[in-house]
């Protein structure tokens, strides 16, 4: 009886409280305005709109007329309330679409679950009034990467992620964000910023061509980033300057308390003082199936530099330089592909190849793929710890092979020397099916067949970067890319 009683008690509380749809936001103008009453449950900006035939017949007035020529001009694309205009001419409409940041505004002022959804059709969405600040858990989805863009007008970040103490999540589909500058000495994130308490997810986005003063080109990571089939491209800070964490991260920098997981994804082209590619200043970095090519750091770390954590499986880094440009100074010039400053560096069915740090192979710190400072919770070993079925170009005394079960051994990984490097024989970066560019290896190449190795918990290791499936012939390639595989259609 008592289970009866339960079981009815229970099936009232559903009927009674519904499941709510999530409020939509459905952006119908490409123009930078803000919400008019953010909270109302509407998004609405005031915003003159375009070309329509008059169906309410009302008199223009004098203080209006500028409008008739924005209209006759074409600048104006909107729809709203009809006027006439005089000699037959088409009307125009005042009306209040819904703008992006209207929606981001009328999103944060939108309390309870589920979280808002922002729609944003194809187009060029230009801010013209600063940033977007996100405070409250919202998802914003675009048409395509391809078609899709959000402007920084060279003036201002897109976005800053953060709610002080409270959790806060961006989810970020389709789009991309282009030519943001945060010209802020005290601050990281030419395009994104993301705070202690803050997680953003992009998927199938591409971030380029932005510009921080200090930290993070792209993206700053103070809290939590996931990036998911997105290019990370042409990012830049200053790339000419000393400053221990500053100048750092051309494409992402990650702070002593963030996190970034990376997966089948390229950071390609990105520039700093160090850490070119990607700076791991203390937090924790997971890649997998990734691509990181032809990023550039003045000094140290021409892919990756990195502080904290970091683990990269069935990925490629390639390209690379660092000592970019022969700047002068007594800071190191090392780690083409990557500069491991004292943390704990896992590498799994990777290339690290083909990087190079602009030195003769008689420097000392000649390190075209990899340098690592002495590891001390590895007996103060200048090392990279293999987890088997790596690529490395050239391996020596500035970073040895350490397999994860035998020590000091490259018994299980392909490594080249100074005398003889290993060339990972790669074509050039371009589209080899997917949504990003990446490296094929050559039929010749040491990586095929050769990505035997310890797989990394929650590492997709059926998949290559493109979605091809795993292993193509007897065994996985190292790298990112699985040679002769089918490519799924996206």
């Amino acid at each position: 009886m008592r289970q009866y009683l339960f079981a009815t008690f229970g099936l009232g509380l559903l009927m009674a409280t519904p499941v709510q749809a999530a409020p939509t936001f459905n952006v119908t103008s490409t123009v930078d305005a803000a919400d008019t009453n953010p909270g109302d449950g509407k998004c609405e900006a005031n915003v003159i709109g375009g070309f329509t035939k008059a169906t309410a017949v009302q008199p223009l007035k004098l203080t209006q007329r500028w409008r008739v020529a924005d209209v006759l001009a074409g600048r104006v694309v909107e729809l709203g309330p009809v006027f006439q205009i005089p000699g037959g001419r088409p009307g125009i409409r005042l009306r209040k679409p819904c703008t992006l940041r209207a929606a981001v505004e009328e999103s944060n002022a939108t309390p309870g679950y589920p979280w808002p959804q922002i729609k944003l059709p194809a187009g060029t969405y230009k801010l013209t009034k600063g940033q977007l600040a996100i405070t409250r858990t919202v998802s914003i989805t675009g048409d395509a990467a391809s078609s899709t863009i959000v402007d920084g007008n060279n003036s201002s970040r897109h976005l800053r992620v953060d709610n002080g103490e409270h959790s806060v999540y961006a989810y970020l589909n389709k789009l991309t964000f282009a030519n943001g500058r945060n010209n802020d000495s005290f601050s990281g994130g030419g395009s994104i910023s993301i705070g202690a308490k803050a997680y953003v997810s992009l998927s199938e986005s591409v971030v380029r061509d932005n510009y921080s003063q200090v930290l993070g080109g792209a993206i700053y990571v103070g809290g939590d980033l996931q990036l998911y089939k997105t290019t990370i491209a042409d990012n830049q800070v200053p790339s000419n300057m000393g400053g221990g964490m500053m100048y750092s991260g051309g494409g992402i920098l990650i702070s002593s308390n963030g996190s970034a997981k990376i997966k089948r994804s390229t950071i390609a082209g990105n520039q700093a003082s160090r850490g070119g590619g990607i700076r791991n200043g203390g937090g924790r970095l997971d890649m997998e199936n990734s691509t990181v090519s032809g990023n550039r750091a003045t000094f140290r770390g021409g892919g990756i530099m990195t502080y904290g954590r970091t683990e990269i499986f069935q990925s490629t880094i390639t390209q690379n330089q660092a000592n970019y440009g022969n700047v002068s100074g007594s800071e190191d010039r090392a780690g083409g592909g990557i500069y491991n400053d004292t943390g704990l560096l896992f590498v799994s069915k990777s290339i690290v190849a083909g990087n190079t740090d602009n030195q003769s192979k008689y420097a000392a710190k000649y390190s075209p793929d990899c340098y690592s400072k002495p590891v001390p919770s590895y007996g103060n070993k200048r090392i990279l710890i293999s987890y088997r079925g790596n690529v490395i170009g050239v391996s020596n005394d500035n970073c040895k092979v350490y397999d994860y079960s035998w020590g000091l051994s490259s018994n299980f990984d392909q490594v080249g020397t100074d005398a003889t490097p290993l060339d990972p024989q790669l074509h050039s970066l371009t589209y080899n099916g997917g949504l990003t560019k990446t490296h094929l290896p050559k039929w010749t190449s040491p990586a095929i067949d050769k990505g035997n190795g310890y797989n990394f918990s929650l590492a997709d290791k059926d998949h290559d970067q493109r979605g091809a499936s795993r292993p193509y012939g007897a065994n996985p390639d190292a790298g990112a890319v699985e040679r002769g595989a089918t490519v799924p259609a996206e």
